[in-house]
């Protein structure tokens, strides 16, 4: 089962070049928060995202 929304961002961290938090809130009461991290690897880099969804999902 899918649906679509429409979600409304704000940043509410931000670390050039290393981090980035982002909390939206959309239709149905959902809310979403997103967390991403870039740091040095050996070699290239190491991306992390983490992301919580709550509300309106079942």
């Amino acid at each position: 089962m899918s649906f679509r929304n429409v979600i409304g961002w704000t940043v509410t961290e931000y670390d050039q070049p290393k981090y980035i938090e982002l909390r939206g809130r959309g239709r149905g009461g959902v809310r979403l928060a997103v967390a991403m991290t870039v740091a040095a690897g050996h070699p290239g880099s190491v991306f992390h995202l983490t992301a919580d969804m709550t509300g309106g999902v079942r």
